[in-house]
């Protein structure tokens, strides 16, 4: 579930978690002060700010990659970071499955009557 997250759902939740202990406050009673509105507001700025500027985007190029790429004149990984052959790996697995499917498919239609 935690590898699947976004750093923008992440922050989205720090938000809806620090509006809930606001809510908290105000709904107790409690006498907010500046001080004490002061360190909510930075309770809910600081930590998504680190979050966005910190988060781990496509990881770089290693050395072979980079040279692969020069020598052939193509890249090593896609827009995401990814490896390109593990990407076009993954699409002909798809596409086998979904022939193997449609195979299957028109071997079972003739024998199907309802």
């Amino acid at each position: 579930m935690l590898n699947d997250i976004t750093r923008n759902q992440l922050a989205g939740v720090w938000f809806a978690a620090v509006a809930i202990a606001i809510a908290s406050v105000v709904a107790t009673g409690v006498h907010v002060g500046t001080s004490t509105t002061a360190l909510l507001l930075a309770l809910c700025a600081v930590p998504p700010g680190k979050i966005l500027a910190l988060w781990r985007g496509a990881s770089t190029q290693t050395i072979g990659e980079i040279l692969y790429a020069e020598h052939t004149g193509r890249e090593g990984r896609d827009e995401l970071g990814a490896p390109k052959p593990e990407i076009a790996r993954q699409k002909k697995e798809a596409d086998d499955a979904r022939a193997a499917k449609e195979k299957a498919r028109i071997a079972n239609k003739a024998g199907f009557r309802p």
